[in-house]
């Protein structure tokens, strides 16, 4: 969710235009439940941080994606 807000906000960082801190990262619901019913039918050694710290990752590496252009 707010994937838009936070692409705007780091490349805004980046130029160094705002320095205040980066849209929280808010997963939506049933994928959470979705991703810990993963965790549990697998029997991972996961916790929600573990699932939202892997969210934030993958967030950042799709803006860093996102904002790379073809030569």
């Amino acid at each position: 969710m707010h994937f838009d807000d936070r692409y705007e906000w780091f490349w805004s960082y980046e130029r160094r235009q705002k320095t205040s801190p980066p849209p929280v990262i808010e997963p939506n619901t049933l994928r959470l439940e979705f991703d810990m019913d993963v965790v549990k039918a697998t029997k991972a050694d996961l916790n929600k941080n573990d699932i939202l710290r892997a969210y934030e990752a993958m967030v950042w590496d799709m803006i860093v994606t996102r904002g790379l252009r073809k030569d």
